[in-house]
């Protein structure tokens, strides 16, 4: 993956470059492992890549986008070459990198890992990287006005950090809509959250929505948008394991259903919290999560628990057929490959706050 990243971030693809040689890059990354791909060109030098590797299975297909083109370098002063794609301190530096020659190539490398593996498809591996993403979305469009529409799909992967920041977005507009505002501009969005509104008007592009002239985006309509995106315009039913400090505070945080996220019991292995009612909910023995678990279709759990109970905990879990695991616990998990972790550590975040403040200080001497 390291050299295809870097093999495109020395390929300037900014407006007026065109696209067609990153194309070429990734179409002969995809050839190495018998993967068809088709560089469809128009106006000499724009380009999309597109890809797809059938499977024998009738299920709905998943669909990789990105870009190919990246922003100027600009007239600002570079510590590395903007496409030198120089490599320093584990990073690699250059235009575009992150957005988004990372996601690109993590993307493209993830489905020839997939074909390498051998394994069976259930569904189709659909992949397009489009032209002109930062200036006219020429390349989608063309995407888009051929697109097979017989074509089902199961899901979209966004290889942006995207995801990341739509919450943000969401939490704002559901204050806004408090307040009894309709209408909100990217530039709004922008300043409150301290980013570009360029940013912001690419990320709410995913959602499908689009604004109007002076008015921007319609507050609601956004809402529902970014929900539906995030899929948390339904609930999701979860156990929550560990009755302690933070898994109390947890059970009580009434917003976790404007997320989607709904505590439908929770559980612990003190006698003394079990069968008491937290927020409204019960404090089950952990012992009757399994069967639960599977009586309920629950596959959602959030893990509260100390380092030292984790792993007894995650394996009750699993016995129950849990696939996504949300870890507070100040521990690494160990579960098998088809289940889903995401890890909200506390002691990383606390470790670059303080770092970062133990510079500040320090430019203060």
């Amino acid at each position: 993956m390291k050299t295809l990243l870097k093999k495109l971030v020395q390929t300037d693809t900014s407006a007026g470059k065109g696209e067609v040689a990153a194309a070429k890059i990734i179409s002969e990354e995809f050839g190495k492992y018998g993967i068809d791909s088709q560089v469809d060109c128009w106006d000499e030098n724009r380009a999309n890549i597109i890809a797809r590797v059938k499977s024998a299975g009738k299920k709905a297909g998943l669909l990789f986008v990105a870009h190919l083109d990246v922003v100027p370098p600009g007239e600002g002063v570079w510590k590395y070459p903007p496409f030198g794609a120089v490599e320093s301190e584990g990073k690699i530096h250059g235009r575009g990198s992150t957005d988004m020659r990372g996601g690109l190539a993590s993307s493209v490398t993830a489905i020839c890992e997939i074909v390498k593996s051998g394994v069976k498809l259930e569904g189709d591996i659909i992949f397009c990287a489009a032209a002109g993403e930062e200036t006219d979305s020429a390349g989608a469009r063309r995407f888009v006005q051929n697109w097979d529409k017989n074509t089902k799909l199961a899901g979209v992967v966004i290889p942006e950090p995207t995801l990341r920041r739509l919450p943000h977005y969401l939490h704002l507009l559901l204050n806004l809509k408090e307040q009894g505002v309709k209408s909100v501009s990217s530039t709004f969005i922008a300043n409150e959250l301290g980013l570009d509104s360029t940013q912001v008007r690419k990320d709410v592009q995913y959602t499908n929505i689009i604004g109007k002239p002076k008015t921007g985006f319609d507050v609601n309509s956004l809402i529902n948008a970014i929900q539906t995106c995030l899929n948390w315009n339904r609930y999701e039913n979860a156990f929550l394991v560990g009755a302690g400090s933070l898994g109390t505070a947890m059970l009580g945080y009434k917003q976790f259903k404007d997320y989607g996220l709904n505590f439908v019991a929770a559980f612990d292995n003190d006698p003394e919290k079990v069968g008491q009612k937290i927020h409204g909910i019960e404090v089950l023995s952990i012992d009757r999560l399994p069967v639960l678990a599977q009586l309920m279709k629950i596959h959602l759990a959030v893990l509260t628990v100390p380092a030292k109970a984790a792993q007894e905990c995650v394996d009750i879990m699993l016995k129950g057929g849990i696939v996504a695991i949300w870890n507070f616990a100040p521990t690494q998990i160990k579960v098998p490959k088809n289940v889903i972790v995401e890890n909200a550590q506390f002691s990383q975040s606390l470790a670059v706050l303080t770092r970062k403040l133990s510079v500040y200080k320090q430019t203060l001497l």
